[in-house]
């Protein structure tokens, strides 16, 4: 099972299927290898298709995503190919919105070949199926909300910090209290409009975010013409999603090449271990230099030494929590890797001049009102 497991982690990585194990006996999915915000297919179909035969189902739900499964050991292997234009990895990119019937039949016929060492017998079925409405969401029907541009904001500062997981693991609370205003969930140009609108807040983070406005401005041009030429937007949610992928990516790409790669991979232990935070020996010893040298070229390309540095990374992650959390002060201490509630107390107020209380209602206050 574990060799199946990698086999289908790797293979949705290196193509963008979205791929799940289904399991027939116990009627439910057990795995799932899928992008961000991937919608599942439903309990009843995955039902109706482990009753067929052996042969590789290929069929066609209604919003033109094309859908393949098969039969392996116990349970059902399922891969589909949902519809969408963008593409984040690396540099700007664009992708055909729909995989041909063909390509996606090609993809299968390999991934039924790496599982079985043999070529699979294909049952076509080019019909209408229903996976479900995108993500199951009524988008115009959701009301503005306080919650909601928490949610909004939050996205935003992870495309700010170009963290770009902590952003994928946002992004999915937004999409269950984030909106995205009024608009016409059948019309192309209203779609267009949503989505214009939040690639101009995501090349405003960005440059907050330390991306030069040239090149920001730049994405945000080619992404916009990709968006005018798009003839179909069928989940607005992932498509937006991708845009900001794409500034992070960016962002990411400026931020290494500003520094050396030593002082960014110090600068990435930091970030990926501030609980409990490491000091000048670990960082040293993990990029096998000696202590001073890293002191030394840190401070040069930066102009903070790396005390400095895990400082502020520390403070950025409380103010998150603060901002975007309800657990007390007394639980993000513990959180943060502090030894008492009053030790996270002082290093804040010595930072701010605020205690993290302060800091909680003063941002309470503006975002409820506005200001």
């Amino acid at each position: 099972m574990a060799e199946t497991s990698k086999l289908l982690s790797e293979f949705q990585q290196a193509t963008d299927l979205d791929l799940c194990l289904y399991s027939v006996k116990e009627e439910k999915i057990i795995e799932s290898y899928t992008r961000p915000l991937a919608v599942l297919p439903k309990k009843h179909l995955l039902k109706d298709l482990a009753k067929e035969d052996g042969r590789v189902q290929l069929k066609q739900e209604k919003y033109l995503s094309l859908l393949a499964a098969f039969p392996f050991k116990d349970n059902l292997v399922v891969a589909w190919s949902t519809s969408y234009s963008l593409k984040g990895k690396g540099n700007y990119d664009r992708q055909v919105p729909l995989l041909s019937v063909e390509r996606f039949r090609h993809l299968v016929f390999c991934l039924y070949w790496l599982l079985y060492q043999k070529e699979p017998v294909f049952k076509e079925n080019i019909g209408q199926i229903s996976t479900g409405d995108n993500l199951g969401l009524a988008m115009s029907d959701k009301q503005p909300s306080l919650a909601g541009y928490l949610a909004e904001e939050k996205i935003m500062t992870d495309v700010r910090q170009g963290d770009l997981d902590k952003y994928n693991q946002d992004f999915r609370d937004f999409v269950q209290v984030g909106n995205f205003g009024g608009f016409n969930p059948t019309s192309l140009r209203s779609k267009k409009n949503m989505a214009i609108a939040a690639t101009t807040l995501y090349t405003r983070a960005a440059i907050d975010g330390g991306l030069s406005i040239p090149e920001a401005y730049q994405v945000s041009d080619e992404i916009i013409k990709g968006i005018e030429s798009d003839v179909q937007i069928s989940n607005l949610y992932e498509y937006t999603r991708a845009i900001g992928e794409i500034f992070i990516n960016r962002l990411c790409q400026q931020k290494r090449q500003a520094v050396s790669p030593l002082v960014y991979r110090a600068q990435q232990y930091v970030n990926e271990h501030l609980n409990p935070p490491p000091d000048l020996a670990e960082i040293a010893g993990q990029l096998h230099v000696s202590q001073s040298y890293l002191q030394h070229v840190f401070k040069e390309e930066t102009g903070q030494g790396v005390k400095n540095y895990i400082d502020q990374q520390r403070l950025l992650k409380a103010k998150q929590l603060l901002r975007f959390s309800s657990d007390s002060v007394t639980d993000l201490a513990q959180q943060l890797g502090y030894s008492s509630p009053s030790q996270f107390s002082q290093f804040f107020k010595r930072l701010t001049g605020q205690s993290p209380q302060q800091f909680r209602k003063q941002a309470d206050q503006k975002e409820n009102t506005g200001r």
